[in-house]
C-alpha cells in the first residue's frame, strides 16, 4: 500500500514538473515572437537557413527549429509518461484483484471445522499424514470452489493454490489444531487450508 502512494506521488510531481518545463517553454516562445510593428515584409520562402550570428545569438529560423524540438522532446516524454501511467494502472487492477481474490478466499475460511466432515480418526491414520502423499492431479470447480477427491473423500481448497506449488508435487493432508490442511513437503512454510465436504 505504501508503495502505491509513493508511486502516485512520484508520478504527481513528475506531471507537475512537466507542466511547469512545457509553460515556461511556451513563455519562451510567446517572447521570441515578434510585434505586428517589429515584423517585415516577408521574403520568398527559397532563402537559405538562418546561420547564428556572432556573439552566439539566434535567428528566428533557428530558434523555431529549437522550440520544434523542444515541443517533440516535450511530447515524446509526455506519451512515455502517459505509456507509464497505463502500465501502473494496469499492475494495481491486478494487485486488487489478487488482494480481492485472497480476501474472498480468507472470508471464506470456516471459523470452526465443524462446516465441514469430520474424518475419523482410524481412518484418518490409515490414509493421511506425513507417510501417505498424494498428487493433487486433478481440480474441480463445485459452485465456483475449487475441489479435489482423494481416498474416497472430497476436499475443498480454503486458501488459494500458492503460485509455486505444482499439481505433480507430492503433498499429504494432516490435521493440524482442528482443522485439514494440505502440505506440499517442497514448500515446508506453506500449509494451504482445505475442508472435507460431502
Amino acid at each position: 500500500m505504501k508503495k502505491r502512494i509513493i508511486t502516485i506521488v512520484a508520478v504527481s510531481l513528475l506531471l507537475v514538473g512537466t507542466v511547469i518545463v512545457m509553460r515556461a517553454q511556451q513563455d519562451q516562445q510567446e517572447q521570441a515572437k515578434p510585434t505586428p510593428q517589429q515584423t517585415k515584409p516577408s521574403k520568398p520562402e527559397s532563402k537559405p537557413e538562418a546561420k547564428p550570428e556572432p556573439g552566439g545569438r539566434t535567428q528566428p529560423g533557428e530558434q523555431q527549429k529549437q522550440s520544434d524540438e523542444q515541443q517533440k522532446h516535450a511530447k515524446q516524454e509526455q506519451q512515455k509518461q502517459a505509456s507509464e501511467q497505463r502500465r501502473r494502472a494496469q499492475d494495481e487492477d491486478n494487485d486488487r484483484q489478487i488482494d480481492r481474490h485472497e480476501a474472498q478466499a480468507q472470508g471464506s475460511r470456516p471459523e470452526s471445522p465443524q462446516r465441514g466432515v469430520r474424518i475419523p480418526d482410524d481412518r484418518l491414520r490409515e490414509h493421511f499424514g506425513r507417510n501417505h502423499k498424494f498428487r493433487v492431479e486433478r481440480i474441480v470447480l463445485v459452485e465456483n470452489r475449487p475441489r479435489f477427491q482423494y481416498t474416497g473423500y472430497w476436499f475443498e481448497l480454503i486458501d488459494p493454490w500458492p503460485a509455486d506449488w505444482s499439481y505433480s508435487d507430492d503433498c499429504y493432508i494432516d490435521f493440524i489444531d482442528e482443522e485439514y490442511f494440505l502440505i506440499n513437503p517442497m514448500h515446508p512454510g506453506i500449509r494451504l487450508a482445505v475442508m472435507v465436504v460431502e
